[in-house]
């Protein structure tokens, strides 16, 4: 498809975007693709404006599901086939990192278990990146939307859940709701609050209280969503710190975070037995423990996409099923790093540098260029990174395809010079 071919949408500035807007395939192609991304659940995005009980088992119903829009991202990534070589002519590294995890899952479709399903499932994270990167220029003008749609239905949905006293989110999950409501957030933020004073210079202060404010609000209508909450300030602690080059150099920043560190560790060594009744009553800890004998079980080739939940369920140790949360079964350790490396092996080490690469790099961005569209998405990125650190976040819809897109696309996106849509 000729993305050259453009038809002329002066009308869309009353929405928000550029006066000169113009409409190409590539622009179609990635609203359909959002479309996609909306219509994942569509009996979860139904269920938002049903001011009535509606089915409990809505997600049995899939419009799409993450294999399928993994092969949809294929096919995106093909259509770009010529720019995607000439990034990894300049980028050897990344080549080399690509070759190697599309080599794990083609190993493993021979010598573990031969499925389009896994494999799909397994090049997705690969595959929606790409999408992102490829396609910057267009989610530059798709992303903001997207959030405000995704916001206005959370916010929705939180008031069906007050009305009929559930406490699931949109997502199905409070924890997983309450991190979604929080990034989306932000774009109704910068939609509305563009006409406060001196916005551009004091963007940060105004959006360091917006998002207390919004934490606030989870805090008080859900189930004290502490992924959320401590995602969110650590994103918020970032944006500090790149905020503080305007006043101290960046010896004495690493001077100051080093110190943080210090006085930390200090306060769990003071604080032990606090710290000791917490990890003993989270479950988490035989979760981490029983994906890194998944992971010791197989570090190379890993035990495959979509079979954790097989190979991990021999593996638990007895004495979780002695806690207030157990289950039988689990699909993920609550730990985005240790699902990876058990699910690809050394393939996932390429996911995993990946995604750290993309952090770093964008706070290198953003303490050279600190507006506020740069903020928000590293805002986003570091929220949904570090939140999957403690649960199955980037398992579920609509989290995990906005992370592994802005896992590709959020260095392009902060890169261009224009702020906005």
């Amino acid at each position: 498809m000729d993305s050259e071919n453009k038809i002329n949408f002066s009308f869309l500035k009353k929405i928000g975007f550029k006066e000169n807007f113009i409409l190409t395939s590539d622009f179609i192609i990635c609203a359909v693709f959002s479309l996609m991304m909306l219509l994942y659940y569509p009996l979860g995005i139904a269920r938002a404006t049903a001011f009535r009980n509606p089915l409990k088992n809505w997600s049995i119903l899939e419009g799409f599901n993450w294999e399928v829009v993994g092969y949809f991202a294929l096919a995106m990534t093909v259509l770009k086939a010529d720019k995607l070589f000439d990034f990894l002519k300049k980028h050897i590294f990344a080549a080399v990192a690509i070759v190697l995890y599309i080599g794990i899952l083609v190993l493993q479709q021979i010598f573990i278990f031969p499925s389009l399903y896994y494999f799909g499932g397994g090049l997705t994270y690969l595959t929606m990146a790409a999408v992102g990167y490829l396609y910057a220029n267009e989610w530059k003008k798709l992303l903001q939307p997207l959030l405000w749609i995704l916001f206005i239905f959370s916010l929705l949905m939180n008031l069906h859940d007050f009305i009929f006293k559930n406490s699931a989110g949109l997502t199905g999950n409070w924890n997983w709701s309450s991190t979604l409501t929080l990034i989306s957030s932000g774009s109704v933020f910068l939609l509305f609050c563009k006409k406060l004073p001196n916005f551009e210079r004091k963007w940060g202060i105004y959006f360091s209280f917006f998002t207390f404010l919004i934490l606030i609000y989870l805090y008080f209508i859900g189930h004290f969503p502490k992924g959320t909450i401590f995602s969110g300030i650590i994103a918020l602690g970032l944006l500090f710190w790149c905020y503080l080059d305007y006043y101290m150099s960046r010896k004495a920043r690493f001077i100051l975070l080093a110190a943080g560190i210090l006085l930390t560790g200090i306060f769990f060594v003071w604080q032990k037995n606090l710290i000791g009744n917490l990890l003993n009553n989270d479950t988490r800890v035989y979760l981490w423990e029983n994906g890194l004998r998944v992971i010791a079980e197989n570090p190379i080739l890993g035990c495959e996409y979509g079979r954790f939940i097989t190979v991990s369920a021999d593996k638990m140790n007895p004495e979780y099923f002695l806690t207030n949360h157990a289950a039988a079964i689990h699909n993920h350790p609550h730990n985005e790093f240790l699902f990876l490396l058990a699910n690809f092996g050394i393939g996932g080490i390429a996911i995993i540098l990946l995604m750290l690469y993309t952090l770093v790099k964008a706070i290198r961005i953003f303490e050279k260029e600190k507006n506020y569209f740069n903020g928000y998405l590293l805002f986003i990125y570091t929220i949904l990174l570090f939140h999957s650190m403690l649960d199955v976040l980037l398992m579920h819809w609509p989290n995990n395809l906005i992370f592994y897109l802005l896992a590709g696309g959020l260095l392009p996106l902060m890169q261009k010079n224009q702020p906005t849509p």
